[in-house]
């Protein structure tokens, strides 16, 4: 059985019920700095905090060391995000599962872009924010339930190959970086299949 954790990042509004959908009475909960405000305001106690703790409200800190949480501080000159650590934390607790909880704010790009590029370095890992889900996919076969939301984009990372069934844009499709033509299709059967031949992608599915 796998092993999950979820970690909730700083500078987040992700609805309470939202963060329920992925946890169970197994999952590792792990705040990360600011984000242990939310976990805070929603009565959620996490197993671990870690972060350098410049953004979490002190007075929730405070409450975390009486709980003798198992607390990682960071340094704030380091070589890589708190998300990031809070990943190899993760990782190092032996979960294969990773589901990385943000709002991915626009005005915040670097965040956005640097998150979703730790897909690529972390086997498992899953982003979600209250309307999407994004995940990658590295040759091989994935299936979207309509569930989850019923508009999809494949974003390509390199030169793919893949085919597409259940969808409002069906077929196969050989994009490249840069290429937009698999974005905003439509799930019109209750699943999409997608069965990535070559390459990799970005895939994220969302509400509308």
């Amino acid at each position: 059985m796998a092993k999950r954790a979820l970690l909730i990042l700083g500078s987040s509004d992700l609805e309470k019920d939202r963060i329920f959908e992925y946890l169970d009475q197994d999952t590792i909960i792990i705040g990360v700095d600011s984000g242990c405000d939310l976990l805070y305001e929603y009565s959620i106690k996490p197993d671990y905090i870690i972060g350098d703790f410049d953004s979490i409200d002190s007075k929730v800190l405070e409450y975390y060391q009486k709980l003798k949480i198992d607390i990682k501080i960071l340094k704030k000159d380091k070589n890589l995000t708190d998300g990031e650590a809070a990943v190899l934390l993760a990782k190092e607790l032996g979960c294969d599962e990773i589901y990385l909880g943000s709002t991915l704010k626009s005005e915040e790009t670097d965040q956005l872009i640097g998150n979703m590029l730790l897909l690529t370095k972390y086997i498992g890992l899953l982003l979600f924010n209250n309307k999407e889900i994004i995940s990658l996919l590295d040759k091989g076969s994935c299936k979207l339930t309509k569930g989850d939301g019923e508009v999809f984009s494949i974003i390509p990372l390199e030169k793919c190959w893949l085919m597409i069934s259940g969808s409002a844009y069906d077929g196969e499709f050989q994009v490249s970086l840069g290429d937009t033509k698999t974005m905003r299709n439509q799930i019109v059967a209750d699943n999409v299949l997608i069965n990535l031949k070559e390459g990799r992608s970005i895939i994220i599915q969302r509400k509308e």
